[in-house]
């Protein structure tokens, strides 16, 4: 597994897989596999893995929600967008401080999933959420920018818009950002 440290992932693979032959149900085993192979972009064979990590580990372990996170991830990637939701959503249950993942990062996740999904309340409830946790995250502030927009509320959509720029000046060359402000600033007439 070391190798994996190392950026080895196809040896570790190898060595985790003969690992798993010697010993089926060792969830780390199985739950380190899972993330290499979703991090390969391989999303089925790393979703078999950690829900059978998810069999063995003890139902309090501090590795869940991230495992939880990693299969919500991997769905989404699958565009299976409810099952994504599901995952992130018990990933924030059970989230723990020491995690891989950022709570604010579910919340962005989630959001996100709403959008894709044209579900607009539930996507600002979403990265509102998120941006009580971190009010300096840039990628909410755009994603609550969208569904501000998509709901109407322009001026809003506008001021959250800005503050994701000033937070990241970078995202003056996203597309998306780009196109919505242009948009908006032809439609509002700011006092």
């Amino acid at each position: 597994m070391w190798r994996y440290a190392f950026g080895d992932e196809d040896i570790a693979i190898s060595e985790l897989e003969e690992c798993i032959k010697l010993d089926p149900k060792n969830a780390p085993n199985l739950s380190i596999l899972g993330k290499i192979f979703i991090n390969k972009e391989k999303y089925q064979d790393g979703l078999q893995r950690l829900e059978d990590a998810l069999k063995y580990y003890p139902k309090k372990d501090k590795s869940i929600p991230e495992i939880h996170a990693y299969i919500a991830y991997a769905y989404f990637k699958l565009d299976r967008l409810d099952d994504s939701l599901r995952f992130y959503k018990r990933a924030l249950e059970d989230w723990v401080k020491d995690g891989d993942f950022k709570k604010n990062d579910l919340f962005y996740a989630i959001g996100r999933i709403y959008l894709q999904k044209e579900q607009y309340g539930e996507a600002e409830d979403a990265f509102i959420e998120g941006l009580q946790l971190d009010e300096n995250d840039a990628n909410a502030h755009v994603g609550l920018g969208i569904s501000c927009f998509e709901k109407g509320k322009k001026e809003e959509s506008l001021n959250h818009l800005e503050k994701a720029l000033e937070l990241d000046p970078t995202l003056a060359e996203n597309e998306t950002v780009v196109k919505l402000k242009r948009e908006l600033r032809d439609n509002i007439t700011l006092h």
